[in-house]
């Protein structure tokens, strides 16, 4: 009797290899520079905060892509906009991004990622922790957000931060 095998496939299995067709069309983004910029830019803004993964899926696509030429960093640097205002997902995930690629890279040009610009943005996610905050002005108190959600964010974002920390210890 000849098996038609259509009953071997389930419906999670084709969602599955669903899932690893995206993976490998990723993954060939991901060879030249300019596509790849544009994935990241996207991992930025889209990859959720709340998410369990969400730092993994970041660092698995850095850490699968080309290896960054200085050109690249710092257009992807330019692209972060650390002084601009922006999201609690897109700082946390920016933070993410740079330190896959400070791990990723060795020497010099990890050192070069950490610019005055990263340090002080790094300096403000952890600063809004401390029960006081350093302005100009002198100590001004800190105020918590009343939004329960919005206190978790913040905290991702300062775990973030001080996980790019470590990172350029090494």
């Amino acid at each position: 009797m000849p098996c038609t095998c259509s009953h071997l496939y389930s419906n999670s299995d084709a969602k599955d290899l669903q899932k690893r067709n995206v993976l490998f069309q990723l993954h060939g983004l991901s060879a030249s520079e300019r596509p790849f910029l544009l994935v990241i830019d996207v991992l930025l803004d889209e990859v959720p905060i709340d998410h369990s993964l969400s730092s993994s899926i970041v660092a698995m696509v850095i850490c699968g892509g080309c290896l960054p030429t200085k050109e690249l960093l710092t257009d992807f640097m330019s692209l972060l906009g650390l002084s601009t205002p922006s999201s609690e997902t897109r700082q946390k995930n920016a933070l993410t991004a740079v330190a896959a690629f400070a791990g990723r890279l060795s020497g010099a040009l990890s050192d070069w990622l950490a610019t005055d610009a990263l340090l002080a943005f790094v300096h403000s996610r952890l600063a809004r922790l401390c029960p006081a905050a350093v302005s100009e002005a002198g100590l001004r108190p800190y105020r918590e957000p009343s939004d329960p959600g919005q206190r978790a964010e913040r905290l991702q974002v300062a775990l973030a931060a001080a996980l790019l920390l470590q990172t350029f210890m090494h």
